[in-house]
């Protein structure tokens, strides 16, 4: 898994990249090994949104979470990636 981390008007973060690699690892299950994983996080007014776009094996996805903390923004869109990778798996496996 190849993940690449963007930032629009907000201050790089060694910590905060460091923090969405961990949650992304904690999905390894869900991965084959060959996905590309970009996110972007960007400052709307005093919230932050976080977008994060799933390429791989045929699946092209996109989400995308507002908040008012950037770590709490990343834990959202990482969690509503898990659940929309989690549905396609089992699409697949109640079709086979």
């Amino acid at each position: 898994m190849q993940v690449h981390v963007a930032y629009h008007q907000v201050d790089h973060s060694l910590a905060f990249d460091q923090f969405v690699m961990e949650k992304l690892n904690n999905m390894k299950r869900f991965f084959k090994g060959n996905e590309d994983v970009d996110c972007v996080v960007a400052k709307d007014g005093k919230n932050y949104i976080f977008s994060l776009h799933y390429k791989g094996h045929g699946v092209d996805k996109f989400v995308r979470v507002k908040s008012n903390n950037v770590y709490k923004s990343a834990a959202l869109g990482v969690e509503k990636l898990r659940n929309v990778i989690r549905e396609l798996k089992s699409k697949k496996a109640s079709h086979l």
